[in-house]
């Protein structure tokens, strides 16, 4: 497996969902929001950031350090959207992936 890095690169998520990165670390990364510590809703399970029931001011950017497979220290971002056009973006990026799957279809 590899590791160094953080997934997804950005997501958008409806008001009131869930948001999930993962950042890939040989050891569990830290995670902070914008330079600062997360809120209560959010919590770390392995290596994965979850942020439950979403409200508007957690979106920014989120960042995670950890150690990749040369065992060096590694700094990677995220960004959380609420809501808005990067949510519907998102949404109609999965429906067509999904869609492509089923049908057989070439992923975009």
């Amino acid at each position: 497996m590899k590791y160094g890095y953080i997934y997804p690169h950005s997501l958008g998520v409806p008001p009131g969902s869930t948001a999930q990165f993962i950042c890939h670390s040989i050891v569990q990364p830290v995670w902070t929001r914008q330079g600062n510590a997360l809120n209560s809703r959010s919590t770390v399970v392995n290596n994965s950031l979850i942020i439950k029931q979403v409200k508007t001011t957690d979106e920014g950017k989120y960042r995670c350090v950890g150690i990749d497979n040369t065992k060096s220290l590694f700094i990677r971002s995220s960004h959380l959207y609420v809501g808005g056009i990067a949510y519907i973006y998102t949404y109609v990026y999965k429906v067509l992936c999904s869609t492509s799957r089923s049908s057989g279809m070439a992923s975009l």
